[in-house]
């Protein structure tokens, strides 16, 4: 699995974790939260009462949502990936590449513009694919990956520019995106504000906005919860593609209503299983840690944190039936009781 780029440590407390603090524990674990936006208006505060014939005028906050809205869809751009612990360099890169191509399919090649936004869309989108099979399939630390990545679309754009700058007279329709106003402000600021609400809306209330946290504060964790149940496709294991060695697929000659039934009952399979075979469901996990989620092999040394525990346990078990040499992860009082474990050698954490 690749590694994290970014580390989630600025994640919503819950409320239950808020009512065993006190008043300056809340104030403290807040503050990696929402401490950018209560740093940003106490700023805004501050220039208002030095400034107060300048800054607090809708004639400055014109020049700020002008200037800045761009950077402020990028940086919400990023955050998406930030959320699950990964980092995107290309967007900064590819920012370049975009504004040049999508002027120079007007000027150059006389698409109509929304169809040149439309190319241009499918490209970033295209560019945000290969990112995420470079990093999830190929197992490319998303730093190097998209910074790869974005050194060859910057490349691009300055072949394709020649080293000049691309200019021409545009459709009115095309500088509307983002040269209107609305209520008196440009329109870009209200662009910022929607997307900002939709993405709030995503990750807060939806759940695949909690997934992408899940893969953010624990990637390995995130991916053993969500394979302890596919034990349950042992009872229909060839209509499941893993299983499929043969190249034929047994969902072909079934109704998609059938299909549909059989894959969604390997969750419920799955429990029954592990239930019938009174398999807990805590030595499963700790099974499938060291199985799956690491690929531990034959020779290999595996540290187990937390080897007393009952997941801890199981792995160490696992691990040593594969061969591996396990070394167990205990405080320092325990470490009479892990030499119990069998293992070859205790360390104390």
């Amino acid at each position: 699995m690749a590694i994290n780029s970014v580390k989630s440590n600025a994640l919503e407390p819950t409320r239950s974790e808020l009512r065993q603090l006190s008043l300056t524990g809340r104030i403290v674990r807040l503050l990696p939260v929402y401490g950018l936006v209560i740093l940003t208006v106490l700023l805004a505060v501050l220039f208002s009462v030095l400034l107060p014939n300048t800054f607090p005028t809708v004639l400055n906050a014109r020049s700020i949502i002008s200037d800045k809205a761009v950077i402020a869809i990028l940086s919400l751009a990023a955050m998406i990936p930030m959320v699950t612990g990964k980092i995107d360099l290309t967007i900064g890169y590819g920012i370049v590449l975009w504004h040049m191509l999508v002027i120079s399919l007007q000027e150059w090649f006389f698409v109509p513009w929304p169809l040149a936004v439309l190319i241009v869309l499918c490209l970033g989108a295209a560019v945000g694919l290969f990112n995420g099979l470079l990093v999830e399939i190929a197992q490319i630390d998303s730093f190097i990956a998209t910074l790869g990545t974005g050194t060859v679309l910057y490349a691009i754009a300055m072949w394709h520019s020649k080293g000049h700058q691309i200019m021409g007279a545009l459709p009115d329709g095309f500088l509307a995106i983002s040269g209107a106003r609305l209520l008196g402000l440009p329109i870009t600021g209200f662009y910022v504000l929607f997307i900002s609400f939709v993405l709030w809306f995503i990750l807060e209330y939806l759940p695949i906005g909690r997934y992408l946290y899940a893969i953010g504060a624990n990637p390995l964790l995130a991916r053993a919860c969500s394979l302890f149940h596919d034990i349950g496709k042992a009872a229909n294991p060839a209509y499941f593609t893993e299983n499929q060695r043969d190249g034929g697929n047994p969902h072909n000659e079934k109704d998609p209503a059938a299909s549909a039934v059989i894959i969604r009952q390997h969750v419920t399979d799955g429990v029954e299983l592990a239930d019938a075979a009174a398999i807990p469901l805590i030595a499963l996990t700790g099974d499938q840690l060291v199985r799956l989620a690491t690929n531990l092999q034959k020779g290999q040394v595996v540290l187990i944190t937390g080897a007393l525990g009952s997941v801890g346990r199981a792995a160490a078990h696992t691990a040593k039936k594969i061969g591996a040499q396990v070394i167990a992860g205990v405080r320092g009082k325990e470490l009479g009781d892990a030499r119990s474990l069998g293992v070859s050698d205790v360390l104390a954490i």
